[in-house]
């Protein structure tokens, strides 16, 4: 069992959104990057969440993105209605995390999340408490 599904025992349900949302992003060819508390998850420092935050490239991949998690719930590829997806568009701001993802593995499929270094990046500029826990979490992960 990997680091993100230990991470998601206590919320399974947001688990399975993300492999059957990354499920339908890939089908459709959506570019993301996933950020915040999975993508924590991910790097492997897991922790409790209760969203998906993502980062689309372009306006027109976050519509995408944003159709998808609004299809009708139960449907396989569909989030039910307690998952929050929060959509961060990689404006100038953003445009080094976007171009810094990487293709990992979780739950035995391939998922696009910000490097490291960009997450860290990320968790410093937003500095609130549970950021700061993470970018210390991060750091003691060994490279």
């Amino acid at each position: 069992m990997g680091t993100l599904e230990r991470a998601m025992l206590t919320d399974v349900t947001l688990f399975e959104e993300l492999m059957a949302l990354v499920d339908e992003l890939d089908r459709d060819s959506v570019e993301y990057a996933l950020v915040g508390g999975l993508a924590v998850a991910v790097w492997g420092a897991p922790r409790a969440t209760k969203d998906i935050r993502a980062l689309p490239m372009t306006f027109r991949d976050g519509m995408r993105l944003q159709r998808v998690s609004r299809a009708e719930p139960g449907k396989a590829g569909t989030p039910s209605e307690i998952m929050t997806l929060d959509l961060i568009l990689a404006d100038e701001p953003l445009l080094s995390a976007w171009t810094s993802r990487q293709r990992l593995t979780a739950g035995g499929r391939g998922l696009s999340v910000v490097s490291r270094d960009a997450l860290i990046a990320m968790k410093a500029a937003a500095a609130r408490p549970l950021d700061v826990a993470d970018i210390e979490k991060l750091r003691e992960i060994d490279r």
